[in-house]
């Protein structure tokens, strides 16, 4: 676990330090709407982390195969011999000696037969999903005399119903845009269901 620990470190610091040579990555607070004031650890640019995990990916010679989607698996004697995929080009199997679940929902361990538990114990909720966006074109002269915590009571008052992750709104300004994270859940919404 300590290994696995310490390279996880090291390429999150190798990451920040590529996004850092693109000028992506500020390393600063965003604000706490309902407190007012600074809180956070920074931000970067999402599509210039795209950028950079597709350059690491082709440093070591990983083959990608863009907007795929992992559709089931072809086990023979227990194992996993092919993971099934779809894109563009059709339906694709791809030969597998070992296989890395990284469908974020256990997709792939669910189709080769995996147990699993989804939910709370209880009544089966799962963490509700986050809302995340960004508002582009804000007059950053403008945003500086706001007053923050006055506009924490207008949100909960116009919003009543809205589930707001710790009681706050963290936002953080980048290039005349800001960046809403973290904002609120979803409730009663499980994201691994479509009908959801």
């Amino acid at each position: 676990v300590a290994e696995q620990e310490r390279r996880t470190r090291e390429l999150y610091a190798e990451m920040k330090a590529r996004l850092a040579k693109y000028d992506a990555i500020k390393d600063g607070p965003g604000l706490d709407l309902r407190l007012g004031r600074a809180t956070g650890s920074g931000f970067f640019e999402a599509p210039m982390l795209q950028l950079v995990c597709l350059e690491m990916c082709e440093e070591a010679g990983v083959r990608l195969m863009l907007h795929t989607y992992f559709v089931d698996v072809l086990m023979e004697d227990g194992f996993v011999r092919h993971a099934l995929f779809v894109n563009k080009g059709g339906l694709v199997a791809v030969e597998a000696k070992q296989c890395i679940d990284a469908t974020a929902d256990g997709d792939l361990a669910v189709a080769a037969g995996a147990r699993y538990e989804t939910g709370r114990v209880g009544d089966g909720l799962t963490q509700p999903p986050t809302l995340v966006f960004e508002m582009g074109n804000v007059d950053m002269d403008k945003l500086q005399g706001v007053d923050w915590k006055a506009l924490w009571p207008l949100f909960q008052s116009e919003a009543p119903d809205v589930i707001v992750a710790r009681n706050r709104i963290f936002f953080e300004r980048s290039h005349g845009r800001l960046r809403f994270g973290s904002m609120s859940h979803v409730p009663g919404v499980d994201a691994s269901k479509p009908d959801d």
